[in-house]
């Protein structure tokens, strides 16, 4: 608590009025918090064919940047297609995050909360830890 209250306090403060920027701002000190050398781009900054759709889009984006592998998350199955992504050369994975428990006060785990309560019930070390615990199918 007492190392991610001021965290919190910042992100929280953030005067920006727009959401998309907000959000950015937010990953982007969780970012720096964790010691983390993410390179976070903003796609409407940079890519604007706003024709495509789904996943055709997603492989234009990744074939943009020159990607050759691109992740989604786990619910994106039902959206995309590992074939139709090699057929463009670019390898699909779904990202699965492992099962994740921690203490909460003395009451029983609730899973799937957000960064916040991960935060405030654990250390660096431990959310560092966290960050890794996941699967690629």
């Amino acid at each position: 608590f007492h190392d991610a209250m001021p965290l919190i306090e910042e992100i929280i403060q953030n005067n920006e009025a727009n959401l998309s920027r907000y959000i950015e701002s937010s990953l982007r000190r969780l970012s720096a918090y964790f010691g983390m050398n993410a390179k976070i781009l903003v796609l409407s900054d940079t890519y604007r064919k706003t024709e495509l759709k789904r996943q055709s889009k997603a492989i234009d984006i990744a074939k943009t940047f020159e990607a050759d592998e691109f992740i989604n998350p786990i619910g994106g199955t039902a959206l995309y297609n590992k074939t139709v992504f090699a057929e463009n050369k670019i390898e699909l994975f779904f990202l699965k995050t492992n099962d994740i428990t921690y203490r909460q006060f003395n009451n029983d785990f609730i899973p799937n909360l957000s960064i916040i309560d991960v935060i405030m019930f654990n250390s660096k070390d431990t959310i560092k830890r966290f960050l890794n615990e996941y699967t690629l199918i």
